[in-house]
């Protein structure tokens, strides 16, 4: 990994001396080091989340379009969590 020291003279080199530069090493140095630990708090709990979006669904979705949705929703968060089994 590139330290966040070392991608404001390339940064310099794309966006020249001007006010652009210096906006996004303000950027690279700030937002993305704050949204890594605002991530790291972030805690879901996957089967309460599609519980609940189950009920949503079966509230606001029409019959036949709530088997695609789930399915699809099941494999993102198989995607994206830690999660292995559905109960």
């Amino acid at each position: 990994a590139l330290p966040i020291i070392g991608i404001a003279p390339i940064l310099v080199m794309w966006f020249g001396f001007d006010w652009q530069s210096k906006a996004a090493v303000v950027v690279v140095m700030v937002f993305f080091p704050v949204l890594a630990d605002v991530l790291r708090y972030v805690n879901l709990d996957a089967v309460s989340f599609m519980r609940t979006y189950e009920e949503l669904v079966n509230k606001h979705i029409a019959e036949d379009e709530r088997a695609n949705i789930l399915e699809e929703l099941q494999l993102g968060l198989k995607g994206y969590t830690y999660l292995e089994d559905f109960s």
